[in-house]
């Protein structure tokens, strides 16, 4: 979906290749000319976001985030990203397989826009992952 004229960017911050390919599938199978940018890991996704701060890379329109990663979880980069004034606006959507209320809980107190629970099934799971870019690129007017 388009931003302004342009094609959104989402930052994909996702450990599992199998799920990372799924989700690069689901849009590109919705028609969706949104960027996807992916990292692997929190440290990745952190050092990606100081570029961003600094000017060397495109700020994203959405976040995606995995909460169990390596080297960084996803809650540390969650906070990072609401604590800073220049990034604190970018929503941040928790895409995680658990289903845990206390990490549904951490991620809505560390400011995270939502938290959806990854299906288990292939379909479902493209559907809601394009439910999620349709939702933030498209439905919700941001600043």
């Amino acid at each position: 979906m388009r931003r302004g004229g342009r094609p959104a960017r989402l930052l994909l911050v996702e450990d599992s290749v199998a799920d990372a390919k799924l989700v690069a599938l689901a849009l590109e199978e919705s028609g969706s000319t949104t960027q996807v940018t992916r990292v692997e890991d929190g440290v990745a996704a952190l050092e990606l976001l100081d570029r961003v701060l600094t000017g060397e890379a495109l700020r994203p329109d959405l976040v995606v985030l995995d909460l169990n990663l390596p080297r960084v979880g996803g809650l540390d980069v969650l906070r990072r990203i609401k604590s800073d004034p220049d990034l604190r606006t970018v929503p941040v959507v928790v895409f995680s397989t658990s289903r845990a209320e206390v990490d549904v809980a951490a991620a809505y107190a560390c400011g995270a826009s939502s938290y959806v629970v990854k299906p288990l099934d292939l379909h479902r799971f493209t559907e809601v992952v394009t439910s999620i870019e349709q939702y933030w690129t498209a439905v919700v007017r941001l600043p």
